[in-house]
């Protein structure tokens, strides 16, 4: 009977304070990122308002870059957890869903709110998960790189 550990206890990951703290941490930082990359791609376009006239798929098109950039850098360079990426994700979305419901006044499951959700949703949520996958592989390469397996002319 005394071999029987309890499901949480603070050996376990789930329940270490530190670990819970630093995800919410990183989650916020994340998400003050993708918010960044999301007004910079606004903005970049913006400054090239000569250029698209009238067009406003730049302005998303390069925010979704930025995101995309933003997720591969976390995972691949700062090597962030997946529980992290994906909190991040999810609160971005909440975060957008948030401002199209105060932006256009309505309930919050209101379909035009939700149309409009789903479109945002498609230039954070793809760029976001092809930055994870792009990044993953970056961190095997450089992991793989450390070990010794990758030679420097591969």
């Amino acid at each position: 009977m005394a071999d029987v550990k309890p499901i949480l206890s603070y050996e376990t990951p789930v329940a270490r304070p530190k670990r819970l703290g630093r995800t919410i941490v990183r989650a916020v930082m994340g998400l003050v990122g993708t918010m960044v990359c999301a007004f910079g791609g606004i903005l970049v376009a913006r400054l090239w308002s000569d250029v698209s006239r009238g067009r406003d798929s730049r302005a998303v098109v390069t925010s979704a870059v930025l995101i995309l950039l933003l997720s591969t850098a976390l995972r691949g360079w700062r090597r962030w957890g997946y529980t992290e990426l994906l909190l991040v994700l999810a609160l971005a979305e909440c975060v957008a869903w948030s401002w199209i419901t105060l932006a256009t006044g309505l309930g919050p499951l209101n379909w035009y709110n939700l149309l409009w959700l789903q479109t945002v949703s498609l230039f954070i949520a793809p760029p976001w998960v092809a930055g994870l996958l792009i990044g993953e592989l970056v961190l095997r390469r450089i992991e793989r790189r450390r070990a010794g397996e990758i030679g420097r002319g591969t």
